[in-house]
């Protein structure tokens, strides 16, 4: 009898939880009034875009055919690196689009981050909004060239927060695999706590933006460049 009233205390304790993850969700709060949604331009006045095609791997990692991949070369020779990922509602899965900013992909990649007295973050005025991008700078696996990186998430038509971003002193192994390694755990721990804190929910549209230029050696120059460049190039509605 006691093990069989157990059994349905757990069952019981187990059935709440989904009641309050439930409410949690969908209960409460009211949606936003406002839904983002970032358009491109593809023709720049003075800026020739050339595409680079992805690999079916890398498309197939990323679950979406939706994808936009180039680099702008601007009148000086400048030159921006763009990405945009899109996932439909019934082609996403879950919030895996999170999983793939430059602080878990670029990192798995090889990728070292470096920092330059970059903010972690910057606001990028939009089509009259102010958009908060993250901001990153890494060294590639071959090569002494710096690049500075910004990007945002938008899940349900909302920003995705990030509260946990790479710092020098999550660097503590010899061996830059296992330290990559052990920043993607602490920064997927970091995105599963921010769902549940802003209780965001996996399904529905989701976008990534992401652009980077070579670093100067001032990083406000770089970011500054990267703001001019984002005015010319997205347009922001709602959906």
């Amino acid at each position: 009898m006691p093990s069989f009233t157990r059994g349905i205390g757990l069952n019981l304790l187990f059935a709440a939880g989904i009641c309050v993850a439930w409410a949690w969700f969908s209960a409460a709060p009211s949606s936003p009034t406002g839904r983002y949604h970032f358009s491109i331009q593809t023709n720049i006045p003075g800026w020739r875009f050339e595409s680079v095609p992805l690999p079916d791997t890398v498309k197939k990692n990323l679950a979406t055919q939706n994808l936009f991949n180039g680099i702008y070369r601007g009148p000086s020779g400048e030159r921006v690196a763009v990405f945009v990922g899109q996932w439909d509602a019934n082609n996403a899965e879950g919030l895996s689009v999170v999983e793939h900013t430059p602080d878990i992909c670029w990192l798995g990649g090889g990728w070292k981050p470096i920092s330059l007295g970059q903010p972690q973050q910057s606001s990028f005025m939009i089509s009259g909004r102010d958009i908060p991008f993250q901001v990153r700078s890494f060294c590639p696996p071959a090569g002494r060239d710096y690049e500075l990186t910004v990007w945002c998430t938008v899940v349900n038509g909302q920003l995705f927060e990030e509260i946990k971003q790479y710092e020098t002193t999550d660097l503590p192994h010899d061996d830059f695999r296992l330290q990559s390694a052990e920043i993607a755990r602490r920064i997927r721990a970091a995105h599963f706590l921010s769902t549940i804190r802003y209780r965001t929910q996996a399904s529905g549209e989701k976008q990534f933006i992401r652009f980077s230029i070579p670093a100067d050696a001032s990083w406000d120059q770089s970011v500054e460049r990267l703001r001019a460049f984002s005015c010319k190039w997205l347009t922001l509605g709602n959906r």
